[in-house]
């Protein structure tokens, strides 16, 4: 697995603490589950919030992916009539791909290996997207 960019592009936000924090949010969760490729909050339209990302890979790209993910996710679950959206789980012969709904317009995209414990990721997930509200709806990010 590809070590982690410490150089994290930080756009967007109304305070200092508020890049802190979710930093911070992104560090606890890679750090608690383990086998993170890569991970990023971003907007429905595809711009990044904040990311970790291995320096081989091109944010543009994966955010553009999550986009395009999430919207089918939506289009799907409404379609269905399933409900709210809460989650999308993709996996491929190397990984697994976990987009997770923050608000109507902004989402949180995980990347992990093979190894990576899916239920631990589904519950930091849950967990790192309510910490994550928080911080957006004190800093009026919605």
């Amino acid at each position: 697995m590809a070590k982690f960019d410490e150089t994290i592009l930080m756009k967007n936000y109304e305070t200092p603490s508020s890049k802190s924090q979710l930093k911070q949010i992104l560090k606890n969760f890679i750090g608690r589950s383990g086998a993170i490729g890569s991970i990023i909050i971003e907007k429905s339209s595809g711009l990044t919030v904040e990311s970790f990302l291995p320096s081989d890979i091109d944010e543009d790209v994966v955010s553009a992916m999550g986009s395009a993910m999430l919207s089918m996710s939506f289009r799907s679950i409404n379609e269905l009539e399933q409900g709210n959206f809460q989650h999308v789980l993709t996996e491929g012969s190397k990984g697994y791909t976990c987009i997770f709904n923050i608000n109507d317009e902004t989402l949180l995209l995980v990347l992990c290996n093979k190894m990576t414990k899916l239920g631990l990721i589904l519950l930091e997930g849950k967990r790192s997207i309510q910490e994550i509200r928080n911080i957006m709806e004190k800093e009026e990010f919605i």
